[in-house]
């Protein structure tokens, strides 16, 4: 005999009392399973949902985060294939030729000179040229940084215009300009 029915042949020996106390015992075990898994079940859907929600505000937030770090790799792919272009570029050499092209060699007050600077990154070191001239117009300031604009290898740090102490109509410039080197090749 199964156990199927020597469960049935117990229950129908029972009589209508007793059954109807099994039946009400068994559905209100069945009843408290339910609310147990209906509980756990409804818990667990919360957390994962607000787990769910933590992780999309995450990938919400890293999107602009993904979106700056590749434009900062194609910055850094454009800076690499500026400096592989012109190994032997020299600061120093394009602030004096800067100065040669544009006639302003007459007004070096002091030659420029040359300073490595050390950067937070990794394989570049800022190569940095000061320069000072004086009794210039501002036609020819403007058409020095012009210059200096159209190499892109180079970009101004500071600039600094003050009157010219010998005439009042001309103007005494101060200017760094820097550029990214390879840690190597210092």
């Amino acid at each position: 005999m199964s156990i199927f029915d020597t469960i049935t042949t117990y229950i129908r020996r029972l009589d209508e009392q007793e059954r109807l106390k099994y039946i009400g015992v068994a559905l209100g075990l069945f009843l408290i399973a339910m609310i147990i898994f209906l509980y756990r079940f409804s818990s667990t859907t919360s957390s994962l949902r607000k787990r769910l929600q933590h992780i999309n505000k995450q990938r919400v937030d890293a999107g602009p985060i993904l979106l700056r770090y590749g434009q900062v790799m194609q910055q850094k792919k454009h800076v690499d294939a500026l400096l592989q272009a012109d190994p032997t570029f020299r600061i120093i050499e394009f602030m004096t030729t800067a100065c040669q092209n544009t006639g302003l060699t007459s007004h070096l007050a002091k030659t420029p000179d040359r300073s490595i600077i050390p950067t937070t990154l990794d394989e570049y070191v800022e190569e940095k040229s000061s320069c000072q001239l004086h009794d210039l117009t501002m036609q020819q300031i403007v058409s020095l940084l012009d210059k200096i604009e159209q190499n892109e290898r180079v970009y101004t740090k500071e600039i600094q215009i003050s009157r010219s102490t010998s005439s009042p109509s001309l103007l005494d410039l101060s200017i760094d300009i820097a550029t990214f080197e390879m840690k190597e090749s210092t």
